[in-house]
This record gives C-alpha cells, sequence and structure tokens, in this order.
C-alpha cells in the first residue's frame, strides 16, 4: 500500500484548516449575537410584540447555549397569536431536549392547551393527565380542560373533573375559610357552576 504524499497531506491541510476556522469565526459570530436577539426578543415579547419576539428568538442557532431557551420563548410567543401548530410544534421540540427542565411542566401543560385549541383531544388529554400526575396534587387548571374535553364523552367523569376544578377555586377556598359555604351550599353551588 503506498503512503499519501507529502503533496496531497499538504493541499489537504491548506484546503481543511482555513475551512476550520472559518467555521470557529462564524460560531463565534453565532454566539456573539445570540445574547443580543434574546434580549430583544425578551423586550419584543414584555412590550406585546409577540411576532418580533418570535424572530427574534427564531434567529438563535443551535449552537448557542440559548437556543433551548429561545425555542421555549419562540413557543410562548406563537401561542400568544394563536399560532397554535408552530407553539405545539416549539414546545414539543423543548420538552424532547429539556424532559427535566424547571421549565418542563410549563411546556407539558402549554403544549396540552395547543393540542386542545388544535382539537386533537387524545393528545390534550394525555398530556393534561401528565400535567396533573407529575404535580402530585389537584390542580385546578388541568381538571377544567380535562373536564371539557370529557363533557361529551363520559359525563360522570367531566363533572369529577370540574368539582375538583372548584374545589381549588380561590373563590370556594374563600367561602369555606369565612364559614360563609356549608357543605349543603357548596355541592349547590358546584352544581350551578
Amino acid at each position: 500500500m503506498k503512503k499519501p504524499s507529502v503533496k496531497y497531506l499538504i493541499i489537504t491541510l491548506a484546503v481543511v484548516i482555513p475551512a476550520i476556522i472559518a467555521i470557529l469565526i462564524y460560531n463565534d459570530t453565532i454566539t456573539q449575537n445570540s445574547p443580543t436577539y434574546y434580549r430583544q426578543g425578551t423586550e419584543f415579547y414584555n412590550k406585546g410584540d409577540y411576532q418580533n419576539a418570535y424572530y427574534n428568538f427564531l434567529k438563535i442557532k443551535k449552537i448557542s447555549p440559548l437556543y433551548q431557551m429561545a425555542v421555549f420563548k419562540q413557543a410562548k410567543s406563537a401561542q400568544k397569536v394563536n399560532d397554535y401548530t408552530t407553539a405545539a410544534e416549539k414546545y414539543s421540540l423543548f420538552l424532547k431536549h429539556n424532559e427535566n427542565s424547571i421549565f418542563a411542566d410549563s411546556a407539558r401543560y402549554n403544549l396540552a392547551k395547543c393540542y386542545y385549541y388544535l382539537k386533537n383531544y387524545e393528545e390534550a388529554k394525555k398530556l393534561f393527565e401528565e400535567s396533573k400526575a407529575k404535580k402530585g396534587k389537584k390542580t385546578s387548571v388541568e381538571d377544567y380542560y380535562l373536564g371539557l374535553i370529557n363533557k361529551n364523552i363520559d359525563k360522570d367523569k367531566a363533572i369529577e373533573h370540574f368539582l375538583n376544578y372548584l374545589d381549588m377555586t380561590e373563590t370556594t377556598k374563600y367561602l369555606r375559610h369565612k364559614n360563609l359555604l356549608l357543605s349543603e351550599n357548596s355541592l349547590l353551588m358546584k352544581k350551578i357552576y
């Protein structure tokens, strides 16, 4: 077997080394611009300009350390303008890589809401139940949506979820705390709701 000649080795190095340097410079530029895009996106989001917020967060590339949070913020921005398809895609992407993030519960809940508004009730139900199970206690918001999903499927289950929802609301807690809500009145109020 022939050894590669020195000539070919020099030509290869002459091509590869500048390419590596160009990639490093390009990546450094991306990394330097990412905080600016993230800051601008946050400013737009806080002002309620969700379109511009989304596009600033979108400019942050995968190699940036801010990328995962930018995906989460893209999802939130899209959801604010009722683009549930894009929001669901971004929340799914975020959860795929960040299941143990402190933002995972929020992403899962919001993904479930997106599926609900897209009328993908099976996925929404699964995620609301998963979100509720991860919290390990009664949660009013998940029960509310689960009640809505089940209202045409299983009325008893829907009622159970709505009762859980009402049990967790601040109004019911306040009335119980002030002894203004007797158990009979509580049941009557729940039926009225």
